[in-house]
């Protein structure tokens, strides 16, 4: 049964919501959004507000933030506003109380009306966000020099933080604690007056592993020793690593078709094109497009496999080309020896061997095969 906008219910937690998992968009998505919302969650990129119900009919939109992007997807992003499919959404653009700070807002959306299906809609949201690519998650994981640029004391933020951050490193209320203290933090609070000055001084050295594990369990966060970082949970870590396998996949099918780039180097370096591909699915190889190609590249494993003794094999070529002109008795011999006269046969002979001799694997095995 088709249903359409007019039946959509709205769900009040649509917007400024974290969630623990890629489960939970379901419950605080509406669901035309929730295709485009789940395919943004698997590419690591940010979505914290959405509409697409029935109160609001006349749109239906999701919203990203642009610093939760790395600079492939900026990019991308900035090519879509000047190609006028998405743009910057200025309702939003000061809307700090999800990530304490400022940031560019970005809007996906598209006009709707009641009578358009949910199906519709969420086709045309994900055609919209399909360009973007999967990218490291750059929110609820924290390098020392992340900290750094995500301190109160850092002028210029490039870097967006949770709230909580935050709190963990200069106290619930600041305010508060000027009041107490007189001047600077409270003292009974104060347990991070080293790292704070690291961050007035913008020196990210000078925050210690011991320092950043001691962040993490203030937090309630995973401190993970071998590159110093923080990770808000086990599904961050799980997005980071499941980011690092794809990119590690690309590189293998990249070094594959490099390898296979090679394989006829000679007979390209030539040619006014790059040689083609196309997978087999019997060996699980890729082989030539250009049948020619192919069979060359057959021959010469053939040869390398069946003819380790280069030399021997030389000569077996030889022997048979003289075969086929009746000469092979006559191998070796180029003249008389006793008047060093040549004979015609004798010239013949002295020719197929010094060709012969000359000719690659490759194209003895043509001749041979066209006789």
């Amino acid at each position: 049964m088709t249903k359409y906008l007019r039946d959509v219910e709205k769900i009040f937690l649509a917007g400024n919501t974290q969630i623990e998992c890629k489960e939970d968009l379901a419950k605080i998505v509406e669901e035309p959004c929730l295709a485009i919302c789940e395919d943004l969650y698997d590419k690591n990129i940010l979505t914290y507000w959405s509409s697409a119900n029935k109160d609001a009919p006349n749109h239906a939109f999701v919203l990203i933030r642009y610093e939760s992007l790395d600079e492939r997807n900026k990019a991308i992003a900035d090519k879509l506003i000047n190609e006028g499919k998405i743009k910057e959404d200025k309702r939003f653009e000061s809307w700090n109380s999800f990530d304490g700070q400022y940031g560019k807002a970005l809007y996906l959306g598209i006009d709707t009306h009641p009578d358009m299906s949910v199906d519709e809609i969420s086709q045309s949201l994900c055609s919209i966000a399909q360009e973007f690519e999967m990218q490291d998650i750059k929110y609820n994981i924290y390098t020392a020099e992340n900290l750094v640029e995500m301190s109160p004391y850092c002028k210029t933020k490039t870097v967006f933080t949770f709230p909580d951050l935050k709190t963990a490193i200069c106290g619930d209320d600041m305010e508060e604690h000027r009041k107490l203290s007189g001047y600077g933090f409270n003292p009974a609070k104060n347990i991070y007056d080293d790292i704070r000055d690291s961050m007035y001084d913008k020196k990210a050295q000078d925050i210690t592993p011991e320092q950043m594990k001691s962040i993490a369990d203030m937090l309630g966060w995973i401190y993970i020793p071998d590159d110093n970082t923080i990770y808000k949970d086990e599904e961050t870590i799980r997005r980071h690593n499941k980011y690092l396998e794809q990119q590690r996949q690309k590189n293998n099918i990249k070094n594959n078709d490099d390898k296979n780039n090679t394989v006829l180097e000679t007979e390209t370096n030539t040619s006014s094109h790059k040689p083609e591909y196309i997978y087999n699915e019997k060996t699980g190889e890729f082989n030539y497009k250009n049948t020619e190609f192919q069979q060359k590249a057959e021959v010469r494993c053939k040869h390398k496999l069946e003819n380790k003794d280069y030399l021997e094999y030389k000569l077996r070529r030889i022997k048979k080309k003289l075969g086929y002109a009746e000469l092979e008795d006559d191998m070796g011999k180029t003249g008389d020896s006793r008047t060093g006269e040549v004979s015609e046969k004798h010239k013949r002979v002295a020719e197929i061997q010094t060709e012969t001799a000359k000719t690659s694997p490759i194209r003895f095995s043509q001749v041979t095969r066209n006789r």
